[in-house]
């Protein structure tokens, strides 16, 4: 009865690691989206006032938030484009992109 019960506590303990770092990468998911939302909305603003420039913008502000800009698109229109990394648990880089600036 001993082993049994060492045997499904040891199980459980594994799942619940798992789970855990699993729960950590979607927490880091979540953060990489939000630096890119971010990142993009205040690069498209600084673009449309014409005060700096957009992609030093975006940089800045992923480096804040301990993130790497990937890549940083303006776009023709006024919108902005930046990709982001952010690394996770374990070394595991999780990416976001996200788009922002005037719909027409």
């Amino acid at each position: 009865m001993t082993v049994m019960v060492a045997a499904v506590l040891s199980v459980a303990l594994c799942l619940a690691g798992v789970l855990g770092v699993m729960a950590s990468w979607a927490g880091t998911a979540a953060h990489a989206q939000a630096v890119a939302d971010l990142g993009s909305i205040a690069a498209a603003t600084a673009r449309l006032a014409d005060r700096e420039q957009p992609c030093d913008v975006a940089e800045e502000l992923a480096a804040k938030e301990s993130a790497t800009l990937l890549r940083c698109d303006p776009g023709k229109r006024g919108e902005v484009e930046v990709t982001v990394v952010v690394t996770g648990l374990g070394g595991k880089h999780i990416g976001a992109t996200s788009r922002a600036g005037p719909s027409e």
